[in-house]
């Protein structure tokens, strides 16, 4: 298992767990620090996507495991819906055997060929992303617009 990512805020130690684990530096690798360069080669040599993030901003996990042709475990939450569609497995739950069961399911839909692929995932490019923001910046082409809720 390789977790990769610095450490983010509310693991109230459990980050020092992770670290203390006998399996730490052998079956179980935690990267804090990877280059793109790296993370290729992580994403190059798993098996299997495990996103796990209870709040996400825009799912770019997902979006690079699709472009590496990686299957997905996804927590269910809105932008991963949005961004992976039917082409995830999700779970939800806070306690670690909602993660353990996904993770029995995949390997059973792996054994047998049928894991969801990531593959009909669309992304936009870098420079369709930038035309995108342009395009409100400069032309009001809007997703949405921001109303007040008036007292």
């Amino acid at each position: 298992l390789a977790v990769v990512g610095k450490a983010g805020w509310g693991l109230n130690g459990f980050d020092r767990v992770l670290r203390q684990h006998p399996e730490s530096g052998k079956r179980f690798l935690w990267i804090e620090g990877a280059s793109d360069e790296y993370l290729d080669q992580i994403y190059e040599a798993v098996t299997c996507l495990i996103v796990a993030s209870k709040g996400e901003g825009f799912g770019l996990p997902l979006i690079e495991a699709a472009q590496k042709e990686l299957p997905i475990i996804a927590r269910d939450i809105p932008v991963f819906r949005e961004v992976a569609g039917g082409h995830a497995l999700y779970f939800d739950g806070e306690e670690a055997d909602s993660l353990a069961r996904a993770i029995q399911t995949w390997l059973k839909l792996h054994s047998t060929g049928t894991v969801p692929p990531s593959t009909g995932i669309s992304w936009m490019t870098w420079r369709q992303s930038a035309e995108q923001v342009k395009n409100v910046i400069f032309g009001g082409a809007w997703y949405e617009r921001w109303q007040p809720v008036c007292a």
